[in-house]
């Protein structure tokens, strides 16, 4: 395969010698970036004008500002051989239209994957692995995430990004994951993080903190807001208000089994310990205007849960302390 456009010139020669591609400043013609191309040049498929392939250099593919056109799918890649270079799709959208483009990553292994402030539609990336940090800083899915059974060597940052899953899907699916990092889901740049759909946590662990302070987090009719079933969390979870924003849970949290977890400070100073007789913490003590929950889920005693409204209901976040 060889580049057809001045994008992908660019591309290809930044690329090879370890440099980035910023090609905002391009015409819009000049943007389009096809997304079988980004793949082969990854895979060491792309030629030269000489017509020898070429390997991106050690540094990886950093592309900034592309128009992409059609779906980049580089599953496997780095499975075999170590992994591969950081893939890092910074401020790019879908050619043609606002939907975004959908990267598929199952089964890849690289050194990082950085997709901030871009705009897609799915991610679909069940066995992930990446040496650092997976970054979706400020990014716009309007489908999915699929982290199934990732390893992400550093954190998983979606801190201001904004996950609108379809009616009865999941915004995120980390299920099984082993996050060696925290989770940020911290507003960045006075944008929040929003969930519309099911974040779901079912078996995974997370090597530090979970911050969803000033996260909104929205179920879909009949569904859960957060599910963190078996979860192991190793140091805190945070749901304090942040750069001007509360934590709202709309719907309902779930995570039944959960263990290990430190302490979970939220907007009201809610804070327990995960040692406390056969109780966790699931959601924090805020709602909507601000004001504390009910008494019952503050007891000592039994399990209480604030009077919220159903998942298809606008109350926010609750502390609800439930039996194991």
């Amino acid at each position: 395969m060889r580049p057809e456009t001045e994008g992908e010139r660019l591309i290809l020669a930044r690329s090879v010698a370890g440099g980035a591609a910023g090609l905002a400043g391009m015409p819009e013609a000049d943007r389009r970036v096809r997304g079988a191309f980004l793949a082969a040049l990854l895979w060491g498929e792309v030629e030269d004008t000489s017509g020898a392939r070429v390997a991106v250099h050690r540094r990886g593919l950093t592309v900034s500002g592309a128009r992409i056109d059609g779906t980049v799918d580089i599953s496997d890649l780095g499975a075999i051989d170590g992994p591969a270079p950081q893939v890092s799709l910074r401020d790019c959208t879908a050619w043609g239209g606002d939907d975004g483009f959908v990267l598929i990553a199952t089964g890849a292994s690289l050194l990082r994957l950085d997709l901030s402030h871009s705009r897609l539609s799915d991610v679909v990336a069940p066995g992930l692995r990446t040496v650092a940090e997976t970054m979706f800083l400020r990014a716009t899915v309007s489908g999915g995430v699929d982290l199934t059974g990732a390893v992400i060597g550093g954190s998983l940052v979606l801190s201001g990004a904004s996950l609108m899953a379809q009616d009865g899907e999941a915004a995120l699916v980390a299920d099984r994951a082993d996050i060696k990092g925290a989770i940020f889901l911290r507003p960045s740049g006075g944008h929040r993080f929003e969930a519309r759909g099911e974040v779901r946590l079912l078996g995974a662990t997370i090597g530090s903190q979970i911050n969803a302070s000033g996260a909104s987090l929205t179920a879909h009719q009949g569904r859960y807001a957060l599910v963190a079933d078996r979860a192991e969390i190793k140091t805190d979870v945070f749901l304090s208000p942040a750069d001007g924003h509360r934590s709202e849970v709309r719907g309902d949290a779930r995570s039944r089994g959960t263990t290990r977890r430190s302490r979970m400070n939220g907007s009201s100073g809610c804070c327990a310990r995960s040692a406390m007789a056969r109780r966790r913490i699931i959601s924090p003590a805020t709602n909507a205007t601000g004001s504390s929950p009910a008494a019952s889920s503050r007891g000592g005693g039994g399990s209480g849960r604030a009077s919220s409204a159903s998942p298809s209901g606008t109350t926010a976040a609750r502390c609800a302390v439930s039996p194991r």
